[in-house]
């Protein structure tokens, strides 16, 4: 049995994918565990070969499984596919603007990280008429 594949994720779910076996009335179980201990609990039984675990995800790694089984019984377990998540931090809120003493000042409200340190912040601003953004230097990190 191949182990589950990580199709796609975001902050709200997981696509997971895994191969199909040949054979009639097969039936698959999926398995999950979140806390690195590798208790697995049964997520699904099911006879697609795609599932989305729709959640929020607060944890940053899980381990997945699968396993397939027919009217003679279970089949063995595949091997355990550990999802590390690396997620993007969340939007930033549209920044306050203030001019002081012929400075723009640009302020706002760090985002959610998704449990990922955000490493730097990027700032872009564009002239009045101008189609093009330009990269400013910041200080005051």
């Amino acid at each position: 049995m191949a182990m589950p594949e990580l199709e796609s994720a975001n902050v709200k779910e997981l696509n997971l994918r895994w191969v199909a076996l040949k054979g009639k009335g097969l039936k698959y179980e999926l398995f999950g565990d979140n806390d690195g201990d590798t208790t697995f609990t049964s997520i699904i039984k099911t006879d697609a070969t795609t599932y989305k675990v729709k959640k929020d995800l607060g944890d940053l790694s899980y381990n997945f499984k699968v396993r397939a089984s027919n009217i003679c019984g279970n089949g063995p377990d595949s091997l355990i596919n550990r999802v590390n998540l690396v997620l993007a931090p969340a939007r930033v809120a549209k920044p306050s603007r203030i001019i002081k003493d012929c400075t723009l000042i640009v302020e706002w409200v760090k985002p959610d990280p998704h449990g990922t340190p955000i490493l730097d912040y990027s700032v872009e601003v564009r002239g009045s008429g101008s189609p093009n953004f330009f990269k400013v230097p910041m200080c005051g990190k």
